[in-house]
């Protein structure tokens, strides 16, 4: 391969970021992929990296190690290097009082803001990476663009990831109790269902995702089906199949009109300047 350009360097990552800058710029056209990936939540400083989140064209893909700062986060002896990853000290008063789930998905948020406002993305999209052998979050992959098209991939790689990593954790969890006992699964691991915990995820944001839609339509009546497109897909675990079921069932019970649609067209797609006129209540019964 001759096409490829491979360029080590032995300092620290913050170290580099010149480095990297000017190996961006000597490839010409080259449209720059950032992926930072780090082993905790230090090391990449979001005033330090704030050159690379600002290149135009350009897409940034962070690996949050949701576990480990899930567990430091509150930690006053952590504080400075917390202040560093978001930028401010004001993630602490959206984190405060929080537990379990919701002190998660404030900290992945926090983080997700701080990308947009560094770097002026319109677009940035978390993707939870399960834990392989416990019923829980490893990390989250926090992907950043500018570019609707970027949002499409993103969210079809994410639902195919999801359905593999399922079965890999199925086949490290059934290794793992063959271990333990001594004795092979009656069943293929690869057959078994996914765990509660992707169950509790899904349907969480689900109903979150929902109830954003929902608030938007409600309050705004009519509304292109773009926007409610990034809306709901802003959330991981959500995909535009879930989307056009919310809509297939508002427009059933007649609480909402699509707008611009041509010829045989019975869904809206994105891109295509249709709307959703909402037509019923704030509860989602339709007005008299």
């Amino acid at each position: 391969m001759t096409d490829v350009e491979i360029r080590v360097l032995n300092v620290s990552f913050e170290d580099s970021v010149s480095a990297v800058l000017d190996f961006i710029r000597t490839g010409g056209t080259t449209f720059p992929f950032i992926f930072i990936d780090p082993t905790g939540w230090t090391g990449f400083a979001l005033k330090n990296i704030s050159p690379l989140l600002k290149l135009d064209p350009g897409e940034v893909l962070v690996n949050f190690m949701t576990s480990h700062i899930r567990r430091f986060l509150r930690d006053e002896g952590s504080l400075q290097s917390f202040i560093d990853l978001f930028g401010s000290a004001d993630f602490r008063e959206q984190v405060s009082n929080l537990s379990g789930m919701d002190l998660e998905d404030a900290a992945v948020f926090e983080y997700i803001r701080s990308l947009q406002r560094e770097g002026h993305y319109p677009y940035v999209l978390p993707s939870i990476v399960l834990h392989p052998e416990l019923d829980r979050t490893h990390f989250h992959l926090i992907y950043a663009t500018r570019h609707i098209r970027g949002v499409e991939v993103f969210k079809g790689a994410e639902k195919a990831a999801m359905s593999e990593m399922g079965r890999v954790r199925a086949v490290a969890q059934s290794r793992r109790q063959e271990e333990r006992t001594g004795q092979k699964s009656l069943f293929a691991s690869a057959e078994a269902p996914q765990s509660r915990h992707y169950t509790d995820l899904r349907e969480r944001y689900l109903r979150e995702s929902r109830e954003r839609v929902l608030d938007l339509l409600t309050r705004s009546r009519r509304i292109l089906y773009d926007e409610a497109w990034a809306l709901a897909l802003g959330s991981p675990l959500v995909w535009e199949s879930d989307l056009k079921d919310w809509i297939k069932d508002w427009h059933k019970a007649g609480v909402l009109q699509l707008q611009g649609l041509q010829g045989r067209e019975s869904v809206p797609k994105q891109g295509q300047s249709h709307f959703l006129l909402w037509q019923g209540t704030e509860k989602g019964r339709p007005r008299r």
